[in-house]
């Protein structure tokens, strides 16, 4: 893979300069929590975390739209990362949504992660990127991804904005729609949030085995009615879920779109 698709792009004030920007919130809270240091100069770190960093955007012309964490997410992921429970969680999150909205940015609360729903806001062309620590947002269709970000690591110049568009060449694809599916099929060899993977499979290992695999492009045969009748076929079960979880469509129609 080459180096400038690997590591990045760097995130400068050029680049956020006029932008808006979708921000899964939990990852914030998170990281402000699991800090010693701002928990010995804060009271509460993240409502400091919060607010600081939304300011220090805010002076750079950046829109900002804050995602929270949905109700149904089947996830308790994030909780457990700062070993709470699920209600001071929320109790954090609650308390960092009044301040944001007193500066007058919105806050939507997703129907399941967060991740997913700023995903979906970056499919659509409705924010420019994606401010989360969490890589799954590409599985759910994120175009750009700003991960490492805080106000330190802008400063020394270390934060640093990763584009889906950039990563035909590491997947061998042609087409933004086989990134994404080779993407979905990378996270499940080698594990993600939604998987543990396949045992022993490594980044580097799975790479070259989507490499090999022809796309739709290259070859294969029609799938027919007449081909199916009578056949015997086995499902990997998990590429359904994740298809169905990754769908805002479905995710707005059905309470459970799996």
């Amino acid at each position: 893979v080459p180096s400038s698709e690997a590591g990045g792009e760097p995130l400068t004030d050029d680049a956020l300069r006029g932008r808006t920007l979708a921000v899964d919130l939990s990852i914030w809270i998170v990281e402000a929590r699991s800090s010693t240091a701002l928990a010995r100069q804060h009271a509460h770190p993240h409502l400091f975390l919060a607010l600081s960093r939304a300011l220090f955007l805010m002076r750079r012309g950046v829109e900002l739209v804050f995602v929270l964490e949905g109700d149904r997410s089947p996830l308790t992921r994030v909780p457990a990362r700062v070993r709470c429970p699920a209600s001071q969680f929320e109790q954090w999150t609650s308390e960092c949504r009044q301040v944001l909205e007193a500066l007058g940015l919105p806050c939507v609360r997703a129907d399941a992660e967060a991740e997913a729903t700023c995903a979906a806001m970056s499919s659509l062309a409705l924010v420019d990127g994606v401010i989360t620590s969490d890589a799954d947002a590409f599985l759910y269709g994120a175009r750009a991804v700003i991960k490492g970000f805080s106000i330190s690591e802008m400063k020394r110049g270390a934060a640093r904005i990763f584009r889906a568009g950039l990563l035909h060449h590491a997947f061998a694809a042609d087409t933004p729609d086989l990134v994404h599916r080779r993407l979905i099929a990378f996270a499940l060899l080698v594990g993600s949030d939604l998987g543990v993977g396949v045992h022993g499979l490594g980044a580097a290992k799975a790479l070259r085995f989507l490499r090999c695999v022809p796309s739709s492009e290259a070859g294969g045969e029609p799938l027919t009615d007449d081909a199916l009748r009578g056949r015997t076929l086995a499902v990997d079960l998990s590429i359904w879920i994740v298809e169905a979880r990754s769908s805002t469509a479905l995710a707005r129609q059905h309470a459970h779109p799996h």
